[in-house]
């Protein structure tokens, strides 16, 4: 799991900001999820230990030696975006992506079968967003082919591919070729519209 990522959530968990706190714990469900665990599992196992938790952080306060100010890291990527974007469905197979600070935003009609399934498609796109934001990373939409023991296609997955290293890719949708590509070129369009900074 990586730490930085870790605390950087729970910070945002701790905001005042509702919208940055919302953000914080969405990122830490996917990244648990990423890890084969889940938060509400580590909440539970927290819950239970409460005492033990307690004095191992009063033991690492106290005794946490002094540490350097480490060396100054080259960002990923120029990635310049205040708050997460919002992800919606405002109509029947339609995805509308708000700026933050916005009330309204650019509005997608999700192609062919995918517009049945907006709901998710919007969340989930959500989820990508909130690691591309948290992480300042670019990101890619992109087809991966699911095949059988034939070498037959049974199912494409389109996904999120980060530019930062270890990066978890985020899964946005899953069916046959032709309705994730023709979605692709949707979103694609989407990204690089309403949010360049973002696009790699």
């Amino acid at each position: 799991m990586d730490k930085n990522l870790l605390e950087n959530c729970l910070k945002m968990m701790a905001s005042e900001n509702d919208s940055d706190a919302v953000m914080g714990l969405r990122s830490a469900q996917n990244m648990f999820k990423a890890s084969g665990a889940s938060l509400e599992n580590a909440l539970r196992y927290a819950a239970g230990n409460l005492g033990q938790l307690g004095a191992v952080a009063e033991k690492t306060i106290s005794h946490q030696p002094a540490q350097k100010s480490p060396a100054p890291s080259a960002a990923p990527s120029a990635v310049n975006i205040s708050g997460v974007p919002e992800c919606r469905v405002t109509r029947a197979g339609a995805v509308e992506i708000v700026l933050a600070g916005k009330s309204e935003g650019d509005v997608y009609q999700l192609p062919g079968g995918a517009a049945q399934h907006a709901e998710v498609i919007a969340l989930s796109l959500k989820d990508a967003l909130v690691a591309a934001v948290i992480n300042k990373s670019r990101f890619k939409i992109k087809l991966v082919d699911v095949k059988n023991s034939n070498g037959d296609i049974v199912e494409t997955v389109l996904q999120a591919e980060y530019e930062r290293p270890g990066m978890t890719p985020i899964r946005i949708w899953v069916n046959n070729r032709g309705d994730v590509g023709a979605l692709a070129a949707v979103l694609r369009k989407a990204i690089a519209t309403s949010l360049p900074d973002l696009a790699a």
